[in-house]
């Protein structure tokens, strides 16, 4: 049981990790549904242009993803350790 200084905090870090898991869950859903190839009829500059877009599109959802799994799991070790130390 926590202690009755803890309930705010613990209650914060409830929300936090109950809202974080669809979070991480659509950002992951939407890394995989990026495009994985440039369209073959593409040529020049309009090619090079995809590319370096497609990859920094990619960049960033992968960053997204990394940082949104990293709260995820830093808040359910948050809410562990609040709960174990009551």
């Amino acid at each position: 049981m926590t202690t009755p200084q803890d309930a705010p905090l613990l209650a914060a870090l409830e929300i936090q990790y109950s809202a974080l898991g669809p979070i991480l869950a659509r950002v992951t859903a939407l890394r995989s549904q990026l495009a994985s190839a440039t369209p073959v009829e593409w040529q020049g500059q309009a090619r090079r242009a995809f590319e370096a877009a497609d990859h920094a599109v990619g960049l960033a959802t992968d960053t997204a993803e990394e940082a949104t799994r990293r709260a995820y799991v830093l808040t359910g070790s948050a809410l562990r350790t609040v709960v174990a130390r009551g």
